[in-house]
């Protein structure tokens, strides 16, 4: 998470410079310096980016570092991070070339590398899952966020002493006056409000995009009307300039558009901290993005999490086991369950809330104590690892859907994992 990342390092006396799309939003958003990223392409082939990747290693090799403002920076850092994301996946070659190349730089110029809130995989295969593992290689540390991304890195073939297991630096994340201002902004007056966020794509569901979009609307027209609430859809991808509308904001537009109860509204895209303003005035969210999940720990409101695909799984169920809601992971083969489950979050929101809160206060000194090694590495020193990562008590629900749910999750697991088998068959 870029915001709590600038922030942690600021605090440390370490002055970043952000590698971003648009250096110029970056700076605008973030108040740092920024540059150009390398400039691999999502919709480029595989020879394309290979390319691009050879040019860099000829920059490399040549010394020719001047024209490329992003070589330049990293010459003149004192360390190099990749800080959150869920990128490391041979399915997001774009993003792997893209950090392979500013790892090999950084490693070039001599300047330690440190991965951090990192989801690994799941898929790590093939020419792109070699550079995954190569990046992890070069990394002086790799700061692991879920429980699964920690084990498959500790099966590769790394030093274990540098693998850490973390969380996402989100839950340092921490709403001020004016984020909340922001946040009333939206929020319906006197009524409570539930927050959604459903991506535009429907992952390895074995329905269509028109399905899903009547799935998602239907229940959350009945949990509205039975509740006496209102639905906020909040995008996890957004475009911020108005008139850009992409990815969730499109997919949002669809189920308000199929809403048959005039209560499910769609926001604009919105800053990290006024989310989690919202999430504290929310009683719960449903979502099949992670942000919503991640957040859950600094707005201390409850989540129900809908996994849409192997990789949203590992995310969404890594979230909310390190915010003790591991039960609120539900498949989408259990669709049936999902208004049970958001009933029962919605009714002990109070207690789910006081049991997050616990939680928080351990997690986030825990992260601050993994910022400060990486600040000592920046300054010269050694990073030396947390010791103690503080894994949450699973809240055990009441109701009886959720013994349903663990089975119909084993289920949802087999078939994810037998689906990407014959992918490779």
């Amino acid at each position: 998470m870029t915001e709590a990342a600038v922030a942690e390092l600021r605090r440390r006396d370490v002055e970043p410079v952000l590698v971003a799309g648009s250096p110029a939003v970056a700076r605008e958003m973030y108040g740092v310096s920024s540059v150009a990223r390398f400039g691999f392409r999502s919709k480029w082939r595989m020879a394309e980016h290979e390319e691009l990747l050879s040019k860099v290693e000829r920059d490399l090799d040549r010394g020719e570092v001047s024209e490329s403002p992003l070589l330049e920076a990293l010459r003149k850092c004192d360390i190099a991070i990749i800080a959150g994301g869920g990128n490391l996946a041979s399915q997001f070659p774009s993003h792997v070339f893209e950090r392979y190349a500013f790892a090999l730089a950084a490693t070039k110029f001599g300047k330690p590398l440190v991965v951090l809130s990192q989801t690994i995989g799941p898929t790590i295969e093939g020419r792109v899952g070699e550079l995954v593992q190569s990046v992890l290689h070069m990394a002086k540390v790799v700061g692991c966020r879920e429980s699964i991304s920690h084990g498959l890195a500790l099966g590769l073939d790394l030093d274990s002493r540098k693998i850490v297991r973390s969380f996402d630096d989100a839950i340092l994340l921490n709403a001020d006056g004016a984020d909340r201002d922001e946040a009333a902004m939206y929020a319906p007056s006197g009524r409570p409000f539930v927050i959604g966020s459903f991506p535009g794509r429907n992952g390895s569901l074995p329905w269509s995009k028109e399905e899903h979009v009547a799935r998602v609307s239907s229940l959350l027209d009945k949990f509205a009307l039975s509740h006496g609430c209102d639905v906020l859809l909040v995008p996890h991808m957004a475009s911020l300039p108005a008139g850009y509308d992409k990815a969730d904001q499109i997919s949002h537009a669809a189920i308000v558009g199929a809403s048959q109860s005039g209560l499910v509204r769609a926001l604009p895209g919105v800053r990290a901290k006024t989310l989690v303003a919202l999430m504290e005035m929310s009683r719960v969210s449903i979502s099949s993005r992670y942000h919503p999940a991640v957040f859950a720990l600094p707005s201390a409101s409850p989540v129900v999490g809908v996994p849409t695909s192997r990789y949203s799984l590992v995310k969404l169920q890594g979230a909310l086991e390190n915010a003790g809601m591991s039960a609120l992971a539900l498949p989408t083969v259990a669709w049936n369950l999902l208004l049970p489950a958001l009933g029962e979050a919605w009714d002990r929101s109070s207690e789910f809330a006081s049991h997050l809160l616990l939680i928080r206060k351990a997690a986030s000194a825990y992260q601050c104590r993994l910022w400060d090694g990486v600040a000592d590495l920046a300054l010269g020193g050694t990073f030396i690892a947390p010791s103690g990562f503080p894994l949450a008590d699973q809240i055990p629900m009441a109701g009886a859907w959720s013994v349903e749910a663990k089975g119909a999750m084993t289920v949802f697991e087999q078939w994810l994992q037998s689906s990407a088998d014959a992918k490779l068959s």
